[in-house]
C-alpha cells in the first residue's frame, strides 16, 4: 500500500516484463494483451527490448487492431533498464535469444 500526502492510499502496482531483443513485435503484443485482456487487479505489464526497433511492427499494430487492441497510441520500442528488470514481479523472455550478455531477476 502506498500513502500520499493527501492521505490517500493506493495498492503498489506489481509489474511483469515482457523482453525481446527489438521490442516491437511479441513482447509488445503480449503487452497488449496483457494490460487490456488479462491483468489481475493490481497487476500492470512493461515490454523493452536490448535492441530496441524505432517503431513497432506495423503488422503486431494491424493484428492487435483486429482483436480490439489498440498498441500504436500507448506503447513504443524501450530499451530494457536494469531499474525495470529489479522492479518486475516477473520477466519472461519471448524466446528472442541474442548472444549479448543479459541478466534477469525475478
Amino acid at each position: 500500500m502506498i500513502k500520499f500526502r493527501d492521505g490517500s492510499e493506493k495498492l503498489a502496482e506489481k509489474t511483469i516484463l515482457f523482453v525481446c531483443v527489438e521490442n516491437a513485435g511479441r513482447s509488445q503484443i503480449a503487452e497488449g494483451f496483457f494490460n487490456q485482456k488479462y491483468a489481475p487487479k493490481g497487476y500492470r505489464a512493461i515490454s523493452a527490448g536490448t535492441r530496441p526497433s524505432s517503431q513497432i511492427n506495423p503488422i503486431a499494430v494491424q493484428v492487435m487492431k483486429e482483436v480490439g487492441i489498440d498498441i500504436s497510441s500507448s506503447q513504443k520500442p524501450k530499451i530494457i533498464t536494469e531499474d525495470m528488470m529489479r522492479s518486475s514481479e516477473k520477466s519472461v523472455n519471448m524466446g528472442c535469444i541474442e548472444s549479448a550478455d543479459v541478466h534477469y531477476y525475478s
